[in-house]
């Protein structure tokens, strides 16, 4: 190897025989590398480029950037031209998983519960040629199908040109039909994988929680369920689930909900909203000798700061044990509804209700789920909703910045990193 980069190098012969007494002298010293070397070189390399791949390879003597790629540790993702198909979804499924197999064999239990979470990401709207698939990518799914998007010769660019300029294709903006091919792949590897899919998450938005609800609030749950002696007490609690029990977590976002009701010119301002809710639960009480319409008012706010108290204490509150987090998540859950039979829309809007009962029965099914399947495994509520697909994004944008465009192409390249960045850090959560 030395030889062959002395080579490449452009040395001579006086050069290379130099190399040769050292080598025989034992002034040098070929490098071995750890796996943990490999991993923290691709890490420094997906995360911050080519050039930080070298400077990291030049001052720090970590692999280049030729090695790395051969040590790469999941194959490239398979962006869909069409329809997502089954296939498509199970084949990026297995690369995903790929680097974190041997992990998971090591998790205790017979299964593994996992939360398959939803969102959207913006991208450019223009075709793209995949080269590995010889198809064109970008073009709309519910109509992709009336042209071809093989790519045989230029006659087939020429016509889904002239079908785009006709209107009758248009740019892919939205897949549609993911969430049921998505959790139909994830079902199939179960034998392999162990991972049981017990809740699915999206950001909440209202065109997610109407697919979700179709997708997970089919029937009633069975009373052959393993669930449904841990369930069947709840005698509010609405039962209705997915053939395989999966259930429905729309993140309702109370926090900035209310943030931004009271300071509309910063939605994202959470601290802000902390000190408000923490202003409303530390209300004294009404004196005496105020008016009756200030008492009243004041006795509404602190049934609110009941509510808010229950509904948020156990997500801030770090020494709860789990069975006093849902005894707080119980009570939110029967004044809200009271609440709202009460005053409708004057308590809370429909939907962040909804949200917010949604998001309290995934909690309850969940943990019913785990002592089913894990009795002797401990359960941490905070796991629950879409905070790891945040730190997914999070990676994504490292990598490609905030004002950087994506098309399809590129972006399915991009989550090929993304996806192997966040499996080295699964693996050695300690780099994070």
């Amino acid at each position: 190897m030395v030889f062959y980069a002395a080579l490449d190098q452009g040395c001579g012969i006086q050069g290379l025989m130099q190399l040769f007494e050292d080598a025989v002298n034992g002034v040098y010293h070929p490098k071995n590398y750890t796996e943990e070397d490999i991993l923290q070189g691709i890490l420094l390399w997906k995360l911050g480029g080519h050039h930080v791949g070298q400077i990291v390879h030049c001052s720090v003597y970590l692999l280049g950037i030729t090695m790395l790629q051969d040590g790469s540790t999941i194959p490239p993702l398979v962006p869909s031209h069409g329809h997502p198909t089954l296939e498509e979804v199970e084949v990026n499924l297995n690369a995903s998983l790929e680097g974190i197999l041997k992990r998971l064999s090591q998790e205790p239990g017979n299964v593994i519960h996992a939360v398959l979470c939803f969102d959207e990401i913006a991208i450019e709207k223009r075709l793209r040629w995949d080269r590995k698939m010889n198809y064109f990518l970008g073009v709309c799914q519910e109509h992709g199908s009336s042209t071809s998007l093989e790519f045989n010769n230029l006659e087939d660019l020429d016509e889904l040109l002239r079908a785009i300029d006709q209107k009758e294709v248009h740019y892919a903006s939205e897949h549609l039909k993911l969430l049921q091919v998505t959790l139909t792949a994830v079902e199939k590897q179960r034998t392999c994988t162990r991972i049981w899919t017990v809740s699915i998450a999206s950001d909440g938005e209202s065109k997610h929680g109407c697919a979700l609800a179709m997708l997970t609030m089919k029937k009633q749950l069975s009373f052959t369920s393993p669930i449904y002696p841990q369930l069947q007490g709840l005698h509010y609690m609405n039962l209705l689930v997915e053939d395989n029990d999966a259930h429905l977590c729309e993140a309702g976002h109370l926090v900035l909900y209310v943030n931004a009701l009271f300071k509309p010119e910063d939605k994202q301002d959470v601290k802000l909203a902390y000190d408000l809710l923490s202003a409303i639960w530390k209300l004294p009480e009404a004196s005496p000798e105020t008016t009756p319409g200030f008492q009243a008012q004041h006795s509404a706010l602190c049934t609110l700061e009941v509510f808010l108290h229950c509904l948020l204490y156990l997500i801030i509150c770090v020494n709860l044990s789990l069975q006093e987090q849902m005894q707080y998540l119980s009570a939110a859950s029967h004044l809200g509804l009271v609440l709202f039979c009460t005053a409708k829309q004057d308590f809370l809007p429909s939907l962040l209700y909804s949200d917010i009962q949604i998001m309290i029965k995934n909690v309850f099914v969940c943990v019913a789920k785990a002592k089913v399947d894990n009795p002797n495994g401990v359960f941490f509520i905070i796991i629950l909703g879409t905070d790891w697909l945040e730190i997914h994004f999070r990676i994504l944008r490292t990598q490609i910045g905030n004002d950087a465009n994506m098309d399809e192409y590129q972006l399915a390249s991009w989550i090929t990193g993304m996806t192997e960045v966040a499996n080295i850090l699964a693996e050695h959560p300690e780099w994070d």
